[in-house]
């Protein structure tokens, strides 16, 4: 059984969603009445929604190459890679939150607030990311093979004339005669 790339990229694109809205930094606020409250700033939040756009970006890419051929899977597994490489960048290089999230995440008006400490969070990202780039570049280096369609199989019958008394017998042309479990060439004239 040969497992789909598409799914492991599907699978770690997720995984990075679900990870990119756990809180990647904690930081303590002081009020003005000395009372301290915990703030967290999830890793969306902080990166200005990048750690949201990446895994949507690689989660888009593989669903176009459901309906792509060969080259468009490799083109759109490219732009996963990419958006993959991204993910692992974000995740492994321990970025700061940006102000305005330090500053949306602190609820209480006239506070101070220490500076952010970073979770294990943005790591498992940067992991997912990880994940993201090398099932992309296997999609890109061993595009799956599709089925062929019904019509194909129709074109490939060599008797046009069984084909229509096929068809008036009321049988399907495009299965073969394995699978039908009849010769349709001995019965000229009969109608079922």
């Amino acid at each position: 059984m040969r497992i789909d790339p598409r799914l492991v990229v599907s699978a770690a694109a997720v995984a990075g969603l679900a990870v990119g809205q756990a809180g990647w930094w904690r930081a303590t606020t002081t009020g003005i009445t000395g009372t301290l409250n915990d703030v967290e700033i999830s890793g969306a939040a902080g990166t200005g929604g990048l750690a949201a756009a990446l895994p949507g970006v690689a989660l888009s890419a593989v669903l176009a190459t459901l309906m792509l051929g060969r080259v468009g899977t490799r083109v759109m597994a490219g732009a996963a890679a990419a958006a993959g490489l991204g993910m692992a960048i974000l995740g492994l290089s321990a970025p700061l939150p940006v102000a305005e999230a330090v500053i949306a995440s602190n609820q209480v008006g006239i506070s101070v607030m220490s500076e952010p400490v970073s979770t294990l969070w943005p790591v498992g990202f940067g992991v997912a990311g990880v994940g993201v780039c090398v099932a992309a570049a296997w999609l890109m280096w061993r595009p799956p093979r599709r089925g062929r369609p019904a019509s194909r199989r129709a074109s490939e019958m060599t008797d046009p004339l069984a084909a229509w008394k096929a068809m008036d017998a009321g049988e399907d042309p495009t299965t073969n005669d394995a699978d039908r479990g009849a010769d349709v060439t001995g019965r000229e004239g009969e109608l079922t």
